[in-house]
């Protein structure tokens, strides 16, 4: 068991500009006729930043009748106040090794930001004078993240000496990083989608939202598959073969009343059969699969000394449908159903 410094797993929570989110005076923040709206690049600040987000995530004003009057901004920078906590039980054996393992990880967040608050009209007001006619909401409570693995290694001495195949399996909530699912990489695939990035689409992973209507912290799901297989076609000469699958999944709710409201309504808040058909499109809290296959061949010469060549393909499919940054498909219509990406290396390492 050990405690480990949360920092490298910090994620990003859901971060949107609420003074361009606005489409309508009834804060929807529908988004679906604009395109694809991704996670603003503020919202990578969780790692980071001591000032915190310039975005953040909006949450609902209510007065004491319970109506609705505006919203104010909560900053989704990561704060732990806690390591994450991390134990695994293995075994080691002739024909290979086992070993199961579990974690535990907080999501704390900031409080309030100096965005300011605003109205129903999506116009910014002094917080006095909201505070005159509603309750501020209490910075949200921290959430506790999870995630469990298990895997296994066998050796495969009778195909040749050092021969093995590795199989993994994991599943998490509100840890992403424990999965491997990860945002692609490559610049035909990166996170930041539309043709200055590369990207037909923005995937990201994100450990969850704010609920813009409780202020709680909605934790997403995750859960991956891995088998890796290392062949020696001679003592000099071997290689490697990976292959993973995963999936990330948000909350069914998250399109519908999440930090950007309803996917599907139009600018009034209104759904119609065309605001439906373009909010199935919008990529913003649209679940993903993503699959990596990689494989290698590698020269050993002398010890300490590897030559090789590396090809990886990786391949991101979101549920349904979605708008085509590439080919401004928030303006031509154009949508796609997934992304993929090919890269090569060729690296020498020599080890002193």
């Amino acid at each position: 068991m050990s405690a480990e410094d949360p920092s490298f797993r910090r994620n990003p929570l859901f971060s949107v500009n609420p003074q361009s989110a606005i489409p309508g005076a009834n804060l929807t923040f529908s988004q679906s006729n604009v395109g694809n709206i991704t996670p603003s690049l503020a919202a990578l600040c969780t790692n980071g930043g001591v000032n915190g987000c310039t975005y953040g995530s909006p949450v609902y004003l209510f007065n004491a009748a319970g109506d609705r009057i505006g919203f104010a901004n909560v900053d989704i920078s990561q704060r732990q106040q806690l390591p994450d906590f991390v134990a695994n039980l293995r075994v080691d054996q002739s024909w290979g090794s086992a070993q199961i393992s579990a974690a535990v990880h907080q999501v704390s967040i900031g409080g309030y930001n100096n965005l300011g608050v605003y109205n129903n009209a999506g116009v910014l007001v002094t917080p006095a004078t909201v505070a005159a006619a509603g309750v501020y909401p209490q910075r949200p409570e921290a959430a506790y993240g999870y995630a469990v693995q298990g895997g296994v290694k066998f050796n495969l001495p009778f195909l040749a000496p050092g021969d093995a195949l590795w199989l993994q399996a994991a599943y998490a909530r509100g840890a992403m990083s424990y999965t491997g699912v990860d945002g692609p990489i490559g610049r035909d695939s990166a996170i930041e989608g539309g043709p200055g990035g590369g990207a037909r689409f923005g995937a990201y992973k994100l450990d969850g939202y704010v609920d813009p209507n409780s202020g709680d912290i909605k934790l997403t799901r995750s859960w991956s598959v891995a088998a890796a297989f290392l062949h020696y076609w001679a003592p000099q000469w071997r290689s490697g073969f990976v292959f993973t699958y995963g999936n990330l999944e948000y909350p069914g709710s998250a399109r519908t009343a999440g930090p950007l409201g309803n996917l599907y309504a139009n600018s009034a808040g209104v759904v119609t059969a065309a605001s439906a058909a373009a909010g199935s499109t919008n990529i913003a809290f649209k679940s993903f699969n993503e699959m990596v296959a990689l494989a290698n061949l590698v020269w050993s010469p002398v010890k300490d000394l590897d030559i090789g060549l590396e090809v990886l393909y990786e391949r991101v499919d979101p549920k349904g449908r979605v708008v085509d940054n590439n080919k401004y498909g928030s303006l031509t219509g154009k949508t796609v159903s997934f992304d993929d990406n090919w890269l090569t290396r060729f690296r020498i390492d020599r080890t002193f």
